[in-house]
């Protein structure tokens, strides 16, 4: 019976057995050396690159917060992204349905924006938006037939190109 207690030097103790031995109250004296080695075993490249990416994800947002928390910054913590490489968080898995990230039609940023639907369509193209994932999306409603969508950051874009004079619409309602 005593050897059944005696831990295996070469072999780890499995998890469904280590409580009950703690509680025996045998101490199981593992090598620093041998530990590394079964880690090593254990856990591959990806997941240390994995463990690695999620600790410098884990500092940015906790340095992020402290500066919000100190007033040195005022921007949100977390940024809304359809590009997976451009991610900070290495395990974290957000599904956002693109017709919840791209919410506006052309009509509907016309009325926002005051202006023709026309306008918004001339500065999507002039503004070369259209093809890019950030601003736009084909949103399919059938086989062969889709409604054009866009995202907030467009709204913001269209906004901005107002704003500065970089494409001068003239101030109309939108429901001409």
């Amino acid at each position: 019976m005593a050897q059944d207690l005696e831990p295996n030097r070469n072999q780890p103790i499995p998890l469904s057995q280590a409580r009950s031995k703690r509680d025996t109250g045998i101490r199981l004296d593992v090598p620093e050396d041998r530990l590394r080695q079964v880690l090593a075993e254990v856990i591959d490249e990806k997941v240390s690159a994995k463990i690695g990416r999620l600790e410098t994800s884990i500092n940015r947002m906790m340095n992020h917060i402290d500066a919000v928390t100190s007033g040195e910054i005022e921007d949100s913590a977390l940024r809304v992204t359809t590009d997976q490489s451009a991610t900070d968080l290495a395990l974290a898995g957000v599904n956002i349905y693109p017709e919840d990230y791209y919410s506006y039609i052309t009509s509907q940023l016309a009325e926002i924006l005051n202006v023709r639907t026309y306008d918004v369509t001339q500065m999507v193209k002039k503004l070369g938006l259209r093809n890019d994932s950030r601003y736009h999306k084909t949103i399919r409603t059938g086989r062969e037939s889709g409604v054009q969508k866009y995202s907030e950051v467009t709204l913001t874009r269209l906004r901005e190109a107002l704003d500065t004079g970089e494409y001068a619409a003239p101030n109309q309602d939108s429901s001409q």
